[in-house]
């Protein structure tokens, strides 16, 4: 049990410190952080085309996918630092260099699911028991003059001829 509270004395400990202590070199856990900083604060235009590949002396290197790029960020690289600091701001990089090299495929964005209602009829009668379990007399006014004003928004839609009253 002293064992125990003893190990506990310190009190709770920063993840990012615990990660520094355990992570295999410090060189490697840096680029890991510049890494994710790269990744939420650039835009996909630009990850498509760029991405870091090591941390030398303060210096982050990344790889461009051609000397235009090399070029286009090399102009950005102030606004591109502030970016990345903002993201992870003790992360020791103070300068970018940017070099023609291999940049990964990303992976394309997964599919969107489209949400499709269910078409379901609903009888009069189950509708009126529905209408019934209302409790609220002014809600339940309500919800009727809305249902009557579509029901004959749908009517007049169809071409029946039928105008619906006025509430």
């Amino acid at each position: 049990m002293s064992q125990r509270r003893s190990l506990r004395a310190g009190g709770p400990a920063k993840l990012g410190e615990l990660l520094e202590k355990v992570y295999p070199s410090k060189s490697g856990y840096l680029e890991v952080r510049a890494h994710r900083a790269f990744e939420l604060a650039l835009s996909e235009r630009i990850k498509k085309n760029a991405h870091p590949s090591r941390i030398v002396r303060d210096t982050l290197y990344i790889d461009v996918a051609s000397s235009a790029w090399a070029h286009e960020l090399n102009m950005m690289a102030p606004s591109i630092l502030a970016k990345i600091r903002s993201v992870d701001a003790a992360l020791p990089v103070r300068a970018l260099s940017f070099r023609v090299g291999p940049v990964p495929k990303r992976p394309a964005p997964p599919a969107r699911i489209e949400y499709k209602a269910p078409k379901a009829e609903i009888s009069d009668a189950a509708l009126a028991v529905q209408i019934a379990r209302i409790r609220d007399e002014r809600a339940r006014e309500a919800f009727l003059a809305a249902y009557h004003a579509a029901v004959g928004r749908d009517a007049s839609k169809k071409g029946d001829g039928d105008t619906p009253d006025a509430p």
